[in-house]
């Protein structure tokens, strides 16, 4: 979910309770708070030579220590904690957002937004863990599947006599 998407959907709820549930289907404790507002770039290269670039926005839900803290964050109160830290670092609204969180279950996991619901009293957001990619497969190719083997009739100028080199 991109980070405009996000902050529109709360922004319409601001007196609700921000509760996020984790990929285990449990809510997050409500003593959580936002630690951080992180904004990340990342500029890789996937085992095709093929080379990426994007930006993510991270918010990190941080839980207290303190048992009796029982009421989550509201919506309104996250929205300005983005607004503030937007004066200091750029936060692009065009980036997607993802939820830094672990608890004593699962270390920390950067999870992607999976879905936004309204209830009630709160703004629930489900999370979902990220999953391992290879973008080379993804574009039809694969670097850990030996390739089938050329024969002379496919033109290939280093093959002879029916080997490949």
């Amino acid at each position: 979910m991109q980070t405009t998407e996000f902050l529109k959907l709360i922004n319409e709820h601001p007196e609700k309770l921000l509760r996020f549930r984790d990929h285990q289907n449990t809510l997050v404790h409500p003593s959580y708070h936002v630690s951080e507002v992180k904004t990340a770039t990342f500029e890789t290269v996937d085992c095709g030579g093929m080379a990426h670039h994007w930006k993510e926005t991270i918010l990190q839900l941080w839980l207290s220590d303190d048992p009796d803290a029982e009421r989550a964050m509201e919506a309104g109160k996250v929205t300005g904690i983005i607004e503030k830290v937007s004066r200091q670092i750029e936060v692009a609204p065009d980036t997607e957002l993802r939820i830094e969180y672990g608890n004593e279950e699962f270390p920390p996991v950067v999870f992607h937004i999976d879905r936004v619901e309204m209830e009630t009293e709160a703004v629930v957001v489900s999370l979902r863990p990220p999953v391992l990619l290879c973008k080379l497969e993804e574009r039809g190719g694969s670097c850990a599947r030996p390739e089938p083997p050329k024969d002379e009739a496919d033109g290939d100028p280093c093959c002879s006599g029916g080997k490949c080199c």
